[in-house]
């Protein structure tokens, strides 16, 4: 049997990362009260893993840390309106 060629994830810029995972984690935050959407908190964690994975896939530790603090901004910055 052959082996089957490697499934690769579309290369994408660090940029565009970290902007998609600002976005999801705004969304996120819409499952905080007062909005109580909770339905979208799994999809916008699934958003982030699938982006954390993709940056994984170049085996680059820091390109995982920009991803996941912009998730983490996106979603603390509009939550904290209330304060």
């Amino acid at each position: 049997m052959t082996e089957a060629p490697p499934v690769l994830l579309p290369q994408r810029s660090l940029a565009l990362g970290c902007l998609l995972s600002a976005i999801a984690g705004a969304i996120a935050t819409l499952s905080l009260p007062p909005y109580d959407v909770w339905l979208v908190l799994p999809v916008c964690f699934t958003a982030l893993v699938w982006l954390v994975d993709g940056a994984a896939a170049r085996r680059s530790f820091w390109r995982g840390f920009a991803v996941g603090w912009s998730f983490a901004f996106g979603y603390f910055v509009p939550s904290l309106w209330w304060i």
